[in-house]
């Protein structure tokens, strides 16, 4: 299990895995935003609507720093697997927050700090809510099919299939 391509299957599988989930809440925010929106007696609460962003945010952020492993450890078995446009820069930004501003909708890096990476990314901040096409992009910023390609070409560890197949010796 310790092996480079051990490891990149497992975390691609994962990623699979965070995918699917992703898209389940991505496709609940984007209908509970809609319906919102319609304003009818049948339309769910803004209580509603800010549970499916948290649910939203989460699954998100799981998904990325999922991806971002999957990705680490296939470059180790395989520095010519491709890179996925942005994962690094969302990854960072994500992991230094606590070096960012907040206001109401999103975050900005906080001059002198560890959180540049949010300067990076498009308008210069992390959108706190539902980005405008949630089920295609991952905080607006990397493309969930891009996510899905990549882990799926490195979810298989021929490896540890080949070890399986040894022949080890007569009986």
């Amino acid at each position: 299990m310790g092996k480079p391509s051990t490891m990149s299957a497992m975390w691609c599988r994962a990623t699979l895995r965070g995918a699917h989930r992703y898209y389940q809440v991505a496709n609940r925010a984007d209908w509970t935003t809609w319906a919102i929106e319609r304003m009818e007696d049948w339309s769910p609460t803004e209580d509603d609507w800010s549970q499916s962003v948290e649910a939203l945010w989460i699954e998100a952020s799981q998904l990325i720093f999922t991806a971002d492993q999957a990705h680490t450890w296939t470059r180790l078995h395989d520095a010519s697997a491709p890179e996925i446009m942005r994962l690094r820069t969302i990854r960072n930004s994500l992991a230094h927050l606590d070096n960012a501003d907040f206001d109401g909708l999103g975050v900005t890096a906080r001059k002198g700090t560890g959180a540049w990476s949010i300067d990076q990314l498009p308008h210069r901040e992390l959108l706190m809510g539902i980005a405008r096409d949630p089920l295609g992009m991952v905080f607006g910023v990397v493309a969930l099919r891009d996510l899905v390609e990549f882990a799926s070409r490195y979810s298989h560890d021929e490896e540890a299939d080949s070890d399986e197949h040894l022949d080890l010796g007569e009986d």
